[in-house]
């Protein structure tokens, strides 16, 4: 059976990136695919350019929307899509050409499969080239995964550990979950922990030319480290009610950080 891929590409004022995003999209080595393009009321030229890829391929679909925040953008596209599997992008992001042909292997070889999980690079636009494994710049080797869900959500009380593009899902996994629009970061993160509640099996690929690659963001506001600390906070607070005695004390020690960090942040603010 060829299965059909649905590819959500969320962008707000991303014309200096969205190009290079949709040619990943375009030039996948898997055909069977959807890309719907939601744009977030940008202001710039981001609805032109997406629209002169919708032009030039059918698969390609624009949609605008008054902005709202990514959350209720991704599920704005989850309402349009028609794919049996699943792929997130953010419009500044790329697809390795590879990426989508074999997590649909993977799926077709592994009926239990919850969840394939590509590597996540990350590059600088001046140095394209030149990849790390972190944001911290680090060059360590990625090493393969291998995870029921239930570790996945151990995990995943840890910390924040996919790229929202990494994955490709099931659509008829996904049952009527959607991204919380109370979150404006870290929605991706309490999708997927909700998305990990069922059991399945979490592998990640270690082949050639299948990865996902993040653009490092653009200089930070302090209003945005403000709202990551807000959304981390509110997350921390939401996994406490879920998780056993043991994982609550380092789920409380990380409050108490964020309780601290966001005090500090708010006097820097302050001037």
């Amino acid at each position: 059976m060829d299965y059909k891929v649905s590819i959500i590409v969320t962008c707000y004022n991303y014309a200096a990136y969205l190009k290079a995003c949709l040619e990943s999209v375009w030039q996948q080595s898997y055909n069977n695919w959807e890309c719907i393009v939601v744009d977030d009321g940008s202001t710039d030229g981001t609805g032109v350019l997406a629209k002169s890829f919708v032009d030039l391929d059918s698969r390609f679909r624009y949609v605008y929307q008054q902005n709202q925040g990514v959350a209720v953008a991704r599920n704005t596209a989850l309402a349009l899509i028609t794919g049996n599997y699943l792929q997130f992008l953010d419009g500044d992001d790329l697809l390795e050409v590879d990426k989508l042909k074999h997590q649909i292997a993977a799926f077709q070889n592994n009926r239990d499969l919850l969840m394939c999980v590509a590597p996540s690079y990350f590059f600088e636009s001046d140095h394209p080239q030149q990849l790390f494994t972190s944001k911290q710049k680090e060059k360590t080797t990625i090493q393969p995964i291998n995870w029921s869900s239930l570790f996945c959500r151990a995990q995943l009380i840890k910390d924040n550990i996919f790229t929202i593009s990494a994955p490709l899902i099931p659509v008829h996994k996904m049952g009527s979950l959607r991204f919380d629009a109370q979150y404006k970061t870290y929605e991706d993160w309490k999708f997927w922990f909700e998305f990990t509640k069922q059991e399945g099996q979490i592998i990640g690929l270690d082949t050639a030319n299948s990865a996902t690659l993040i653009r490092f963001g653009h200089a930070s506001l302090m209003s945005k480290k403000l709202q990551l600390n807000k959304d981390a906070l509110r997350l921390r607070i939401y996994f406490m009610a879920m998780i056993n005695p043991f994982k609550q004390v380092y789920n409380g020690y990380r409050i108490v950080k964020l309780v601290f960090k966001r005090a500090y942040l708010t006097i820097l603010s302050n001037g």
